[in-house]
């Protein structure tokens, strides 16, 4: 399929060059000289070929981002990954502490005979849960995208799905169960997904490009190829391209991008979707206002 839609790829720029991108003289310039005159195909680059994406490396990571569903298993950045976690902030601790109140119960008031039923949690044991959820001394309570606290309908989210997450586990392994130790082991354990500069670094590396965050360099306008990052200037999102509206005039006037943990369903740390539920979407830009594109190569 990559190598296919590679070669259509190539067409269209061949195709591209050869009847639009021919240059025009006009011999009836005032001098008496033929002179050049070059106009550019206007439309979205996948349709005109018209600086498209074109390396293998651009090629690959508009087809890899173009793929639906889950953004994909949350993993602890490797080195030269730049991206940050759910865990981050000390968050892995505190989900670890939540999730060890409720086993200290379940294993000392759940019978083995019902191990794979529903659990009526005392109230005690849920706002204990929630207590350790708390950020650190001076971290406000009443945040909203932040990294440091989560907001009250957050916790309670998160908590019902650690209880979630703890009776599955138990109703396969019985009491062997046991709180993750590990930051790795608790993205694992509650089936986090990437968040979306995990994902769009993870979709460059995958496909032949480098890790790169949000303070990698912007690419000149014209310079700009489907199969480049879309990252927020304030480091608060990052998106790939996959297809761009040129003007005749040779300006980037709309991006359509591609994401994970966008779609905001009411969880704040940081803002977007619940962690276990993060997928990719798409979007058309038409204001690059706050936002700058980035080489992958």
């Amino acid at each position: 399929m990559k190598t296919y839609t590679r070669f259509l790829g190539i067409l269209l720029l061949m195709l591209s060059s050869l009847i639009v991108g021919c240059d025009q003289t006009n011999p009836q310039s005032p001098q008496g000289e033929q002179v050049e005159t070059r106009s550019n195909p206007e439309g979205w680059s996948s349709e005109t070929g018209f600086r498209h994406a074109t390396t293998d490396v651009q090629i690959d990571i508009v087809e890899t981002a173009n793929t639906s569903g889950s953004s994909g298993p949350s993993k602890i950045a490797p080195a030269g990954a730049t991206w940050l976690t759910d865990m981050a902030g000390g968050d892995g601790a505190r989900w670890r502490e939540a999730i060890k109140v409720y086993e200290i119960w379940f294993k000392a008031y759940v019978p083995a005979n019902a191990l794979c039923q529903s659990q009526n949690v005392p109230s005690s044991v849920i706002s204990a849960m929630k207590a350790k959820l708390n950020g650190p001394s001076g971290c406000s309570t009443s945040c909203s995208c932040s990294v440091c606290c989560y907001l009250a309908n957050t916790k309670i989210l998160l908590v019902n799905e650690m209880i979630s997450h703890y009776n599955d586990a138990s109703c396969n392994a019985g009491y062997a169960v046991s709180t993750p130790n590990t930051d790795q082991a608790t993205l694992t354990f509650m089936l986090v997904r990437r968040q979306c500069l995990e994902w769009a670094e993870t979709v460059s590396k995958q496909n032949g490009g480098h890790y790169r965050g949000y303070n990698a360099p912007e690419v000149s306008a014209s310079a700009r190829r489907p199969g480049m990052g879309f990252y927020k200037t304030d480091h608060s999102h990052a998106a790939i391209v996959v297809d761009i509206y040129w003007s005749s005039s040779g300006s980037p006037l709309k991006y359509r991008i591609r994401e994970a943990n966008y779609s905001p369903t009411g969880w704040n740390n940081p803002c977007g979707s619940n962690p276990w539920l993060r997928v990719k979407s798409s979007r058309t830009i038409t204001s690059y206002s706050g936002w700058k594109v980035i080489n992958y190569e």
